[in-house]
């Protein structure tokens, strides 16, 4: 059973149903608030490596 089932929703027929067409396209929000945020820290830890991510403290006169 869960061999048939298995290879029928690997199946072209299946993939090509509006319900899967529809839930790939779901996916594009998501993904790319998910790659935003990792350029948000890719870039984060560039900064800090640079020395531009934190603030230097200036002495109290």
């Amino acid at each position: 059973l869960v061999d048939q089932v298995y290879w029928y929703v690997r199946s072209s027929e299946f993939m090509q149903t509006d319900l899967m067409q529809f839930l790939r396209w779901m996916r594009v929000p998501g993904d790319t608030v998910f790659f935003l945020g990792a350029v948000g820290l890719v870039i984060f830890i560039a900064g800090l490596k640079t020395g531009h991510s934190f603030r230097s403290e200036e002495p109290d006169n």
